[in-house]
C-alpha cells in the first residue's frame, strides 16, 4: 500500500471586497484591489508544494464568488482551482468559501449546504461541502466556520459564539449518526481560542485524543489539532495588544475520529498542522502584515490573520 498526501489550509482574507465596495476604505479602487489579489495569490501558492498552493483552501471574509473568480482568473489560473461558495446573510457582506483542486477532488454540489445560525443579527453560515478524493474514492466532509466577532467585547459577544458552537455540534452529531466513521475536517476562524467554552464545552472540540477515539462515548467529540501549536513562542494566528497576551489562536483545525484512524482511506497528519507565517508576511513585531492603512500609512501586506495549514494522508 502506497501513501500520498493532500494539503489543506484555512485563511481569513480580511475584507476581500471588489473595487468601490470596501465598507471601511473610500480609496479602495481597482489598482489596490488587484495588488491585494496579487499578494494573496503569492501567499496561497507558497502554502502548497511546488508553489502551486494547497489542494483545498477554506476562506472567510470574502465578499462574493466574483472576487474569487477574479483572484483565480488573474493570479491562480494554473493550479486548477474550482470555487464553491454560497451567499450568507451577514450584515458585513462577507462569506465563507472554498477553493479546491479539481484534479484531486470531485465536489458533490447536490450535498453542499449552508447552515444558517439562528441569531437576531444575521451572521455567516456554517458551510458544509462533500469531496471525493479521486485517488482512492474516500469521502471527505468539510465544515467551514466564521463565528461571530469579539468586537462588542469578549464576554458580551460570547453567547453568540456559543450559539454557533451548539449548531455546529448538532451538525457533527447528525453526520456521525448517519456514519460513525465519517471523515470530517473542521476549519474556521472561530473568534475564540481552543480553551474557550464555546470550543471545548459546546462544540466539543478537545485536546484529549483518547476520549475522542473512545468507542464508548456517545458524544460527538472532535480532536482539536490546534492545541499542538499552543506551546509555540507566538501561539496564535491573530495579534491584538491590550490583553494578557497579544496572540490569539482564532483559526483552528479539528478532525472527527474517522480522520484519526487508518481504515477510512484518509488520515489527518497531526504533525503537519502549522501556522503559516513566513517572514515576508510579518510586521516587525511578528504580527500578520495586513493590506490596509495603519496609523494613517498604507501597508501593502496580506491579511490581519495568518493561515493555518496541514496535510491528509491518502491510502491508495
Amino acid at each position: 500500500m502506497s501513501e500520498q498526501t493532500i494539503t489543506y489550509a484555512w485563511w481569513n482574507m480580511e475584507n476581500l471586497f471588489p473595487p468601490h465596495q470596501h465598507p471601511n476604505w473610500k480609496e479602495w479602487d481597482e489598482t489596490l484591489f488587484d495588488e491585494k489579489l496579487a499578494h494573496l495569490s503569492q501567499a496561497i501558492r507558497a502554502m502548497g508544494p511546488d508553489n502551486q498552493g494547497p489542494d483545498l483552501l477554506g476562506l472567510c471574509e470574502v465578499a462574493d464568488e466574483q472576487v474569487l473568480q477574479t483572484l483565480v482568473q488573474r493570479h491562480l489560473s494554473d493550479p486548477g482551482y474550482h470555487i464553491v461558495h454560497q451567499d450568507s446573510p451577514d450584515l458585513r457582506g462577507i462569506d465563507v468559501a472554498f477553493l479546491y483542486r479539481d484534479a484531486v477532488f470531485q465536489l458533490h454540489p447536490d450535498l453542499t449546504r449552508a447552515h444558517t445560525i439562528v441569531k437576531r443579527i444575521p451572521t455567516r453560515d456554517i458551510f458544509e461541502i462533500y469531496l471525493t478524493v479521486r485517488a482512492n474514492g474516500a469521502l471527505l466532509v468539510v465544515l467551514g466556520n466564521h463565528w461571530p466577532a469579539r468586537s462588542a467585547g469578549v464576554y458580551e459577544s460570547e453567547p453568540f459564539r456559543i450559539m454557533a458552537a451548539e449548531q455546529c455540534s448538532v451538525i457533527v452529531d447528525e453526520l456521525r449518526a448517519r456514519n460513525n466513521g465519517v471523515q470530517l475536517l473542521m476549519l474556521g476562524d472561530f473568534n475564540d481560542e481552543p480553551f474557550n467554552r464555546s470550543v471545548r464545552e459546546y462544540l466539543l472540540a478537545i485536546r484529549d485524543r483518547k476520549r475522542v477515539l473512545s468507542r464508548r462515548t456517545t458524544r460527538p467529540y472532535l480532536y482539536n489539532c490546534t492545541w499542538l501549536l499552543m506551546e509555540a513562542a507566538e501561539p496564535g494566528t491573530y495579534y491584538h495588544t491590550g490583553g494578557e497576551t497579544p496572540w490569539f489562536m482564532l483559526d483552528q483545525v479539528m478532525a472527527s475520529p474517522g480522520l484519526l484512524r487508518v481504515e477510512g482511506g484518509l488520515r489527518l497528519l497531526e504533525s503537519a498542522v502549522a501556522v503559516f507565517r513566513p517572514k515576508w508576511m510579518r510586521r516587525r513585531n511578528g504580527a500578520p502584515k495586513p493590506f490596509r492603512k495603519l496609523r494613517g500609512r498604507l501597508v501593502k501586506g496580506y491579511s490581519d490573520h495568518f493561515p493555518v495549514t496541514g496535510q491528509l494522508v491518502v491510502a491508495t
